[in-house]
C-alpha cells in the first residue's frame, strides 16, 4: 500500500524522536521481514549494479518523490539517496535505507564488500556504536545528500544466488504495475530535454536495464 509522503514523514518524525539511530536499529529489523516484488527482484538481478537499477527505477511504485540515483565517478560506485525538491523526511530515513543498502548488498556477495565511505545528512549520533558496526566504514555526518561509496567494481559484483527467469518475470510484472513499457518510458525520458549528453544517458540506462 502507498501512504502520503506528509504521513510517511510524520510517522517517521515521530518513531525516531527520541531515538537518533532508530533508522539502524529499522534496518536490522527488516532483514527478517517478508520481501516485496520489488526486492525479489532486486536480488535476483544478477550483479549489485543492476540489482541497485531495479531499486531506483521501481522507486515510483513506491514513492513518486524518490530522486535516486547510481553512478561511478571518482574512483567509487556511489548510490545517491534523494528526494525532488521541496519534499523532505528526517535523518532516520537515509539512516535507513543506507543502512538497508549496506547490508544487502553485502549479504548477496560471496565475497562481502564493506563501503569505502557513508554520508549521512544528520549532524552525528549520540553514541555512534551501531553506526560504526552496521557501516565498517568512515562516516561523513552534515553531507548534502545521503550516499554509500563502495570501491570501484562493486557494481559488477555478481550476486550469490541469481534466478534470471524469476527476475524478468518479475521486472515485467513492475513494469505493467508503472503502466508503462520500457520503450514507452525511454521515449518520455527523451522528450524532457535536448541536451544531448543526457540523452544519451538515458538511453543506455534503457538499454543497460533491457539487457539484465
Amino acid at each position: 500500500a502507498r501512504l502520503p509522503h506528509a504521513e510517511v514523514e510524520r510517522a517517521w518524525r515521530a518513531l525516531s524522536h527520541d531515538h537518533d539511530d532508530f533508522g539502524l536499529h529499522a534496518a536490522r529489523v527488516v532483514e527478517g521481514a517478508p520481501r516485496s516484488l520489488v526486492e525479489y527482484a532486486i536480488s535476483n538481478a544478477g550483479d549489485v549494479g543492476g540489482a541497485l537499477r531495479v531499486f531506483v527505477r521501481f522507486q515510483r511504485l513506491i514513492h513518486d518523490g524518490a530522486a535516486h540515483t547510481i553512478e561511478s565517478r571518482d574512483g567509487r560506485d556511489v548510490l545517491r539517496l534523494a528526494l525532488r525538491a521541496p519534499l523532505t523526511m528526517p535523518d532516520a530515513l537515509w539512516d535507513y535505507l543506507c543502512a538497508t543498502a549496506v547490508t544487502r548488498t553485502r549479504r548477496a556477495l560471496t565475497e562481502p564488500v564493506d563501503p569505502v565511505e557513508v554520508h549521512l545528512t544528520r549532524s552525528g549520533f549520540r553514541d555512534d556504536t551501531l553506526a560504526a558496526q552496521t557501516f565498517r566504514a568512515p562516516i561523513r555526518y552534515g553531507a548534502p545528500y545521503a550516499e554509500v561509496r563502495w570501491p570501484r567494481g562493486t557494481f559488477t559484483r555478481a550476486l550469490e544466488r541469481v534466478d534470471a527467469t524469476l527476475h524478468q518475470l518479475l521486472v515485467r510484472q513492475l513494469e505493467e504495475a508503472l503502466g508503462v513499457s520500457r520503450e514507452a518510458e525511454a521515449r518520455a525520458l527523451l522528450e524532457v530535454s535536448d541536451d544531448l549528453v543526457p540523452r544519451l544517458k538515458r538511453e543506455l540506462r534503457v538499454l543497460v536495464l533491457r539487457d539484465q
